[in-house]
């Protein structure tokens, strides 16, 4: 079971009405609803199964807070999944049909950059910390 699986089933585990609540509140149509705690209660085992047969390997991104924080429900962290760094050449002619990257997640017009080196890259000459970074690569 990858690192993904076990951070979603956790946090559902930990506190199994968080995302259901957190949902109703964020996208209070009835329209749906159900739907949505099907998304939920399949989450787990349709990130093992992305995990087992492809080439997608997801990993928590332990801080990232809601959108909405003040609704009940929201947390500070351990819901979002990112994928782990890979070379795109791996999806040979099929490359062409991914959308470009976020600006936000870019640099020098479109180099992507992990979520954790993004401050480190926007402070490099600001920052004894952030310039090391450099050093390594």
């Amino acid at each position: 079971m990858g690192t993904a699986t076990v951070a979603v089933i956790l946090m559902i585990s930990i506190h199994p009405n968080r995302p259901i609540t957190d949902l109703r509140h964020t996208v209070p149509t009835i329209e749906g609803m159900e739907l949505r705690q099907v998304f939920l209660d399949w989450a787990p085992e349709t990130i093992t199964y992305l995990q087992k047969h492809t080439a997608v390997q997801l990993m928590p991104v332990p801080v990232c807070p809601n959108y909405y924080p003040q609704v009940d429900g929201a947390t500070t962290g351990g819901r979002v999944l990112e994928p782990r760094p890979f070379d795109g050449r791996q999806f040979r002619a099929a490359f062409r049909m991914l959308r470009p990257p976020l600006p936000e997640v870019t640099l020098f017009g479109g180099m992507m950059v992990a979520r954790a080196e993004l401050p480190h890259f926007r402070r490099l000459f600001r920052s004894a910390r952030s310039s090391r970074l450099k050093k390594h690569r």
